[in-house]
């Protein structure tokens, strides 16, 4: 019966099991490090937009490891408190091109994310608050940067099903040249 189907099944010694999971950690491990070097590079200091290339990257560890979306969410949260400008534009770029990536193929990890993405509050307060970001004019760009911030907010937001807060954030520089 039961009891000797489950007495024949084969038990892996305490050796075995950690050479088995061993290697998993380090898959883990090394897929979480490509996540974050690819989100640095898309989301880092700078007036020059990150490359489609770039973008894809981001999308196709998250859409093959949805796992990550937690780790991923909050690294995009944290980059949404940045007072410039550029900072906050490329953040929302890699958002937009995760849930659009989510909303093609809601079965792939990068539907898992944008599933994530709708429940984190921490990621929706961030966003609201956005919607009326304001700082010093731009010496060159005038009022456009945080202009553009506030639109893209509300596309994100759109994406997310959600509709425009009234939160505002003030800043002292929106844009660091």
């Amino acid at each position: 019966g039961w009891s000797s189907w489950v007495k024949s099944l084969p038990m892996a010694t305490a050796e075995e099991t950690d050479e088995v999971n061993t290697p998993l950690a380090e898959d883990a491990e090394a897929r979480m490090e490509a996540m974050y070097e690819a989100l640095y590079i898309a989301t880092e200091e700078g007036e020059e937009m990150p490359d489609q290339a770039t973008l894809q990257e981001v999308v196709d560890v998250i859409s093959a490891h949805g796992t990550l979306s937690s780790e991923c969410i909050a690294f995009l949260t944290e980059s949404f408190m940045n007072e410039s400008s550029t900072v906050l534009l490329k953040t929302a770029r890699v958002l937009g091109a995760l849930l659009s990536a989510g909303a093609a193929n809601p079965s792939s990890g990068a539907g898992q994310f944008e599933k994530v993405a709708k429940q984190s509050e921490a990621l929706m307060s961030s966003l609201y608050a956005l919607t009326k970001y304001s700082c010093e004019p731009h010496p060159t760009h005038g009022t456009k940067p945080q202009e553009l911030v506030r639109q893209v907010t509300d596309r994100l937001l759109t994406q997310l099903g959600a509709k425009s807060g009234e939160t505002p954030i003030h800043s002292e520089a929106c844009f660091h040249t």
